[in-house]
């Protein structure tokens, strides 16, 4: 079954996180800042939902629990920096993987 994120799309990942703050022609600074800043936990949900990953592999990838994630959201709580970096760097991974195998299936 083919993917509805085609290869030009996936791009977005960083700017679903960002909530169209950072890009990738972005100042690579700006991306530094907003990671220092904390990422939305409603944003980093969507990037989740996008990559159609269930909780537990997500918190798993992104250096914590489904607990914790779970109570992120609950709370409106943003990321601290080191799960905000390790987000980023998921999304960056990410997109060159769909870059690679043209969907996100595989």
């Amino acid at each position: 079954m083919p993917s509805d994120i085609q290869p030009s799309a996936n791009h977005k990942f960083v700017e679903v996180l960002s909530n169209g703050k950072v890009t990738l022609s972005s100042n690579p600074l700006d991306e530094i800042e907003l990671i220092q800043c904390g990422l939305d936990i409603n944003n980093v949900e969507k990037f989740r939902l996008e990559l159609r990953w269930d909780i537990q592999s997500f918190a798993k990838a992104i250096g914590t629990s489904a607990r914790s994630f779970e109570r992120h959201k609950k709370e409106h709580k943003r990321l601290n920096a080191i799960l905000s970096e390790n987000t980023f760097e998921l999304a960056h991974l990410a997109s060159a993987c769909i870059d690679y195998f043209k969907n996100i299936e595989r």
